[in-house]
């Protein structure tokens, strides 16, 4: 999710790099989930290796939430509530201003006063509070008479804060996500799956998520006759937005939290999400995680950064009509603002650094930068230069900024080592927040500079991580609708990214909007549009030669309408590059009954044979060659065995590596029993019994891969394809009018198999005579129509049958064939 468009100058020094993954895994998660190859190539390059992972990623829903019992601190939390139940304590709640902090806020005030409490909150403004919970805020509501205060998306290093809520005497729980200070003293419960004390399994909660899971927690605490209710009306939606606001890795609960909070989102949003969906002209059962992170997310972060964050909050808990239209409205003026906002600074930036190009890091300060919009502008300014960025507000004598940082480099680390010039500042890897005083603001670029530099033997160049490297005239169509069945795409599971290569641009794009291209990837016939935004610059060399473009999956939401519409994420002069065949490679589970396990079925014909360790691939066996001279027309034996020595279909030796075999032929010991790659299809039916068999004997679902080709088959039907012509056959018998060694015959200028033909029929009509080595015409003979050998009949109706045969190995579904080789229908001619 999300726009990740690489500028050309970051572009020329990005690298593409192939996502590594093990052809075994894909294998294994193939036969084990019966996903699309492809599905699992995306998995396996994620990470995602084993098939309990895979089932459980790709069916969040099915697999139980975990126990909010194993938080830390959870009974003191539970004790507490309980506590102020029953003596009607004074409770509030002190939030954050971003769009987690608001959701999460939410979330807990919905479990509180479903369990009788009746919380006030807090949510700081940015300009005046800051982040955090502060100790003369604790003191305020000491003095308006509060028992117990509860933070959500907070206070997991307040120290200070902590302190002086122990000497005033009021109860404090802390429920956070961020890396906390495990001593901290005061807190009643510090709850924080970060915690080296907590025994909870998944570390990744937004706060949001936390606060959901206190929610589930509270459920003891709910009269028995609401539980129900309370289970069905928990807002999962609004732990999805913190979540996915909050740019948390999509990944175990996440990933559940996300997927039933948008089921919940799309079918019945409350009222609050959906006047944020309609300001956004968003339909509730169209929404995305695209819906979330840029417009609902963005509208609920604009009144923290330039309202206040209690509008956004308001509108969540809102039920009232009027109410929720005057706040969306509201909200949708901040976020337009917000917008205007960082397109003027980000294009003053922008300005400035064409006017004095950066080195080492960009530091940039203005009095007219709104301090609410820093993140973006940094954000865009680190895009378009590739380079670590600090912006700033000039407030008075104060600058108070913002930082983002590339791969390769440590915004909070680059902050650390210049400590020394700031009022405060520290952060994460790739963004963080300072403040410093003017005065000393040219002695904090110039030591910025100078950290920067000192980076360069660490940082890496910008890459890009390809799922595959595909010819582009390919149809990437089917490949693309594979990937759906991985959503949700987000931080930690990435959308799947694709390079089309050698891509021919002339006459096949338009620019549109404000420096945006628009490709067809198709056909005029069969077109698929892909967008490229903030890429028209690579318009001239769309023009001038191929390219590779990297694109990633995407949808347009039109009229009720869904149609796949790619995003170009980079673009690049072309490169040669290791392709793969983009293959549609259907899987389907196929039940066999009749005491056969049901079996997997991969369709890779036209792929190559995989190359696993204790994978069986099966051809044909070691007795075919006799088989196919007894079983064809014919008794000359000397053409047969020239047509088979010469076929290029028909390798001498074993089939790759050593676990191999042919039909009949014993199965070697390194087979594990998974995973059978039939690399020539059955044919006869003893064949066919002999894989019904071998897929019996494992008493287990094998995965069965078809791995033959066109190529193969046909290169072996053309070695037989024979032109029994009565010119042909009259060359053939000019040929005997002195007896004549068989040898000899093949130096004609006609194919093996028309030679043999045209031979075998001169025999059938009494016209020619053949012992072992010798062919001589017969004597005494009557004139014979050449249609009249019997002979050819056959022939023909051979011939048929393995073409047949061989269409039906090609062209029908794999699961069909698969099911008519097992169940022993009839495949080619008989023995």
């Amino acid at each position: 999710m999300g726009e990740r468009t690489a500028t050309k100058a970051v572009a020329q020094e990005q690298t593409w790099s192939r996502r590594a993954r093990s052809d075994g895994a894909v294998a294994r998660l193939v036969g084990a989930v019966a996903i699309s190859p492809w599905a699992a190539r995306i998995l396996v390059a994620r990470g995602i290796t084993e098939p309990e992972a895979a089932d459980s990623f790709l069916h969040p829903e099915s697999h139980p939430f975990h126990d909010p019992a194993l938080l830390p601190d959870i009974n003191p939390f539970l004790s507490r509530i309980e506590a102020a139940i029953s003596r009607r304590h004074r409770v509030v709640i002190h939030g954050d201003y971003d769009a987690d902090g608001i959701t999460s806020a939410a979330i807990l005030k919905f479990a509180f006063e479903r369990v009788g409490l009746s919380p006030e909150v807090y949510l700081p403004n940015r300009m005046e509070s800051g982040y955090g919970i502060r100790a003369d805020w604790i003191e305020a509501k000491k003095a308006e008479g509060f028992d117990l205060i509860v933070t959500t998306d907070c206070g997991s290093r307040a120290v200070e804060a902590c302190a002086r809520a122990a000497e005033l005497g009021i109860d404090l729980i802390l429920t956070d996500h961020h890396q906390p200070e495990e001593d901290l003293k005061g807190p009643l419960a510090h709850i924080n799956p970060h915690l080296s004390r907590s025994r909870y399994p998944f570390q990744h909660l937004s706060g949001a998520g936390v606060a959901f899971k206190l929610a589930q927690a509270l459920l003891p605490l709910v009269p028995p006759s609401f539980q129900e209710a309370y289970r069905r009306e928990l807002p999962i939606d609004l732990a999805m937005i913190g979540t996915v606001a909050d740019v948390m890795p999509l990944i175990g609960e996440n990933r559940r939290i996300v997927v039933d909070g948008l089921d919940r989102l799309r079918a019945n949003p409350s009222p609050g999400v959906r006047a944020l969906l309609d300001s956004a002209r968003c339909a509730p059962e169209g929404a995305t995680l695209e819906t979330i992170g840029f417009q609902v997310g963005p509208r609920l972060n604009a009144a923290g950064r330039l309202r206040s964050p209690r509008l956004a909050f308001d509108l969540l808990v809102s039920q009232d009509p009027k109410q929720l239209a005057d706040l969306s409205a509201e909200l949708e003026k901040a976020n337009e603002e917000r917008k205007k906002l960082g397109a003027v600074a980000t294009a003053s930036a922008l300005e400035r650094l064409r006017a004095n190009p950066p080195t080492g890091a960009v530091v940039l300060a203005d009095p007219e930068w709104h301090r609410g919009i820093l993140g973006i502008v940094a954000a865009k300014l680190m895009e378009a230069t590739g380079l670590p960025v600090f912006v700033a507000s000039i407030e008075g004598d104060l600058a108070h900024g913002s930082a983002r940082a590339p791969s390769g480099f440590d915004a909070g680390q680059m902050l650390e080592s210049v400590s020394d010039l700031t009022v405060a500042g520290g952060g994460h890897a790739g963004a963080a927040g300072f403040t410093v005083e003017m005065s000393r603001w040219g002695d904090f670029e110039k030591a910025l500079r100078h950290v920067a530099s000192e980076f360069d033997g660490q940082a890496v160049a910008p890459e890009l991580l390809i799922d595959a490297f595909l010819e582009s005239e390919h149809p990437v169509e089917a490949i693309l609708r594979e990937v759906p069945v991985l959503e949700p795409f987000g931080q930690g599971f990435p959308a799947p990214v694709f390079s089309l290569c050698r891509f021919e641009g002339r006459g096949r794009y338009t620019l549109f909007g404000e420096g945006h291209l628009r490709i067809n990837l198709g056909t005029p016939a069969r077109p698929l549009e892909a967008v490229g935004f903030r890429l028209a610059e690579w318009a001239k060399d769309l023009d001038h030669g191929p390219v590779d473009l990297a694109i990633e999956y995407g949808e347009n939401h039109w009229n009720g309408r869904t149609v796949i519409r790619p995003r170009i994420v980079a673009i690049r002069p072309s490169l040669r590059e290791t392709l793969e065949p983009s293959l549609p490679e259907e899987v389907s589970r196929v039940e066999l009954g009749g005491g056969i396990p049901g079996v997997v079925v991969w369709d890779g014909r036209g792929g190559a044979a995989l190359d696993l360790e204790g994978c069986l691939r099966v051809g044909y066996g070691p007795e075919w060659r006799v088989w196919w001279r007894e079983s064809s027309p014919g008794e000359l034996p000397f053409w047969k065995n020239r047509i088979w020595e010469r076929s290029s279909a028909l390798p001498v030796g074993a089939w790759p590596g050593s676990c191999s075999t042919g039909y009949g032929g014993e199965i070697p010991p390194e087979w594990d029993g998974r995973i059978v790659d039939i690399l020539w299809p059955p044919i006869r039916k003893m064949d066919r019994a002999w894989l019904r068999s071998v897929l019996t004997s494992t008493g287990r679902g094998t995965l069965v891969r078809l791995a033959y080709g066109a190529e193969a088959l046909e290169a072996w039907l053309s070695g037989m394809h024979a032109e029994a012509t009565r010119e042909n056959t009259a060359v053939v018998y000019r040929q005997l009018e002195q007896p004549t060694p068989l040898k000899e015959l093949l130096q004609l200028p006609l194919s093996t198999a028309t030679l043999g033909v045209c031979l075998e029929a001169l025999v059938d009509l009494g016209l020619v005579e053949c012992d072992e080595e010798v062919a001589r015409r017969a004597t005494a003979t009557a004139k014979r129509e050449l249609s009249a050998s019997a002979f050819l009949r056959r022939w023909e109706v051979y011939t048929e049958k393995l073409k047949t045969w061989s269409d039906t190995a090609l062209r029908r579904p794999a699961a069909e064939l698969v099911r008519m080789w097992l169940r022993g229908d009839p495949a080619g001619p008989k023995r």
